[in-house]
């Protein structure tokens, strides 16, 4: 758990202290809450404005991002600094409970919709030649390693973005439901290269189902109870606190998670390559998805633009377009950035950073 201070005509001397309350409140009310279930890693930005002596004298506003793009906040005001702080930290503490209970809900509903597909695929796979269903799953068998560093790299992207939540589906989940679904519906003569096509389409697909999931979840209202009109959800009605209280979580990709191999695989690099790295990483994540995928199938697994077509359901002209404009918008940020953007490939930091 990490906090983070923003102080609005507050007097110095008072600072520390008021950093140190708030951290044992914290410590002792929300992280235990967040312990073991995938949350660990929020951060907490608390922004405390002392308007002087008299009523209200302090004002304390926490702000919690939690996945899937959530942001919890809550607000209290007090004449007593604690009475403020410790207002404040029990209304979040509800705010993370809620919230908590109804991912718990969400997750207990995705992973039995996603057991019922397995069943589904089971079945039909049952329906099928036991020689085919054989060589079906040796071919898959070969392509694993592909398709595991290639859901990693994907997973990795909507953890950051916030499109799934940290802990599930896991690698194994996704590739799981994959390879069934895949061997499921499984046409004869299939060589490998055209199997690695048909597993990223499936990837695709199963993801998407899990994002969607998590977006309708997150945006249902329970229908039996009343909609309470919260304060500290209402628009801010000071003047200049904005500026204050921007406030983004902390990026949470790894260049081991994009490239084929591990950290220590990775060779040395210069702090400036390591900046254009890191760098070029938040680009990739602020595209939109489908920009992303197309340009990450065509530098990362070098799959045609034409072959592109069937894994992502678009015409070759939609490819192409796809490519070109994530291409443009990494470019000419790198440059604003001052980093030098070759013409040619432009993730070949990425791609020369893991074994072949």
């Amino acid at each position: 758990m990490k906090l983070s201070f923003t102080f609005v005509k507050s007097d110095p001397v008072d600072q520390k202290h008021i950093e140190t309350t708030l951290e044992n409140r914290v410590n002792r009310h929300i992280v235990p809450r967040l312990t073991g279930i995938g949350l660990e890693r929020s951060e907490i930005a608390a922004v405390i404005r002392k308007r002087g002596d008299g009523r209200d004298a302090y004002r304390i506003k926490l702000r919690m991002h939690v996945p899937p793009k959530t942001i919890l906040v809550s607000e209290s005001s007090a004449e007593n600094l604690e009475i403020a702080i410790d207002g404040a930290v029990k209304a979040l503490l509800r705010k993370v409970n809620n919230h908590t209970d109804r991912v718990r809900r969400q997750e207990s509903h995705k992973r039995q919709t996603r057991l019922s597909r397995l069943e589904n695929y089971r079945a039909h796979r049952n329906t099928l030649p036991t020689g085919g269903v054989n060589d079906a799953s040796a071919l898959t068998d070969t392509l694993l390693p592909n398709l595991e560093r290639a859901v990693k790299r994907e997973l990795a992207f909507l953890h950051s973005q916030g499109d799934l939540p940290p802990d599930y589906p896991t690698v194994q989940d996704v590739v799981g439901e994959v390879v069934a679904a895949v061997i499921a519906d499984w046409e004869a003569g299939m060589d490998s290269h055209a199997a690695y096509l048909r597993m990223l389409k499936e990837m695709h697909r199963v993801l998407d189902k899990e994002v969607q999931a998590s977006r309708t979840f997150g945006e249902m209202v329970p229908l039996e109870e009343p909609v309470l009109l919260d304060p500290a959800d209402q628009t801010e009605s000071m003047a200049g606190e904005e500026f204050y209280e921007f406030w983004q979580p902390d990026e949470l990709l790894r260049i081991e998670d994009v490239i084929a191999g591990e950290a220590s695989e990775t060779p040395a690099a210069s702090a400036r390559d390591d900046q254009k790295v890191g760098y070029t990483l938040r680009l990739l994540k602020d595209l939109p998805i489908a920009w992303r995928r197309a340009l990450m199938l065509h530098e990362f697994e070098d799959i045609a633009e034409e072959e592109m077509t069937s894994i992502l359901d678009v015409d070759l002209p939609t490819v192409t377009a796809r490519i070109s404009k994530a291409n443009h918008y990494v470019r000419e940020r790198l440059l604003e950035a001052g980093f030098e953007a070759q013409t040619g490939d432009l993730l070949s930091d990425f791609r020369n950073g893991g074994p072949e």
